[in-house]
């Protein structure tokens, strides 16, 4: 469903307002009061058409129905997807909540309050939230508010400050989150204190949070943890004691780190990695010397690496080459002769990245 600025409609109708409808209308009737119609159940009827031909008021008609009303314990509202799109004059949500929904975006709907601690339980089947620049007077999102939550993606969100957890939040709530995605929200500083304590976390995604000097507590410990995308070029990030999740098979990593700590990272242990895409003199460099001593060949999955940004880089050891490497991406021409036949199916120049 998308909804946006327009003339409000109703669901009364009067029949005798209606012209030529009634084979179109007894057709659906009989859709509706069948329990199974065509040998299969029908979850969802559509009314297709061209602007103008009456679609709303044929299911305003069905609805008003005295045999629908009948057949029906009640009228309910059973909405799945929900899109609300560039919206100034939306501040609220409904306070009954919508039980049935799994899939809400809220789009450039800045004046839009966020839901109350009180009604976050009336959205118990939401799988999937995006907040993009949108609900302006949010300033911490708490993760377990809605209990069947997927995957929960905010970007630009300009005052909001922290991700929390509630106190008394179930771990099942926290265990469904498998996709958390934190982008351009400029004042965002902080992760739950002791970690996210998402077990089912699959990816994590932090692109332009600049006030966000650290990943989250016990990152390590995340062993469902598979892709970890980085794009803070503005701050010096870090990370917490115990490295990264030992399982990750997608590393995006272009943010500002201290040479000093990057062996906290625990690079050398990420022996699922699969792919490898690195940004910036100073991170290519730190990283390549790290790994020069114990031999990038120690991470015996990688078969992808990218490397961009990096003009002092000017050749890489054949030695150091995962035996696993299929390609190598490099806007720089001089690394492609050192890269043998055998440990490659492409090489390919000036690559682009993928964007969130």
């Amino acid at each position: 469903m998308i909804v946006s600025q327009r003339t409000p409609t109703s669901s009364v109708v009067t029949l005798p307002d209606v012209v030529g409808r009634d084979d179109d209308r007894e057709k659906l009737i009989n859709f509706l009061l069948s329990d199974d119609p065509n040998g299969s159940n029908i979850g969802v009827i559509t009314i297709v058409g061209m602007g103008g031909v009456g679609k709303t008021t044929l299911a305003q008609l069905l609805y008003n129905d005295t045999r629908v009303e009948n057949h029906f314990d009640k009228k309910a509202c059973h909405i799945d997807l929900l899109d609300l799109h560039d919206i100034s004059s939306l501040t609220s949500f409904p306070t009954e909540g919508l039980p049935t929904l799994q899939t809400l975006t809220i789009n450039k709907c800045r004046n839009l309050e966020f839901q109350t601690e009180e009604t976050w339980y009336n959205y118990k089947s939401l799988q999937e939230l995006r907040i993009w620049v949108s609900c302006h007077s949010l300033t911490s999102f708490s993760l377990g508010c809605f209990p069947a939550l997927k995957v929960l993606d905010i970007c630009g969100c300009p005052n909001l400050k922290s991700i929390s957890i509630l106190d008394d939040v179930s771990a099942q709530s926290l265990s469904c989150l498998e996709v958390l995605y934190l982008s351009h929200s400029h004042n965002l500083e902080s992760f739950p204190p002791g970690g996210l304590h998402t077990p089912n976390l699959s990816g994590l995604s932090i692109v332009s949070c600049e006030k966000l000097a650290s990943l989250p507590e016990q990152i390590g410990t995340l062993a469902t943890l598979q892709t970890l995308y980085l794009r803070n070029h503005r701050c010096l990030m870090s990370c917490p004691q115990g490295g990264l999740p030992p399982n990750l098979q997608s590393l995006v990593f272009e943010t500002k780190i201290s040479p000093l700590s990057i062996d906290e990272w625990g690079f050398q242990q990420l022996t699922c990695l699969s792919r490898c895409e690195n940004s910036g003199d100073e991170l290519v460099n730190a990283l390549l010397k790290f790994l020069d001593g114990k031999g990038i060949e120690h991470l015996s999955s990688l078969e992808e690496i990218h490397i961009d940004e990096c003009k002092s880089l000017k050749s890489l050891q054949e030695d150091r080459l995962s035996p696993s490497l299929k390609l190598l991406t490099t806007s720089l021409s001089s690394i492609r002769s050192k890269v043998p036949e055998s440990q490659r199916e492409a090489l390919v120049q000036d690559c682009s990245h993928p964007c969130h």
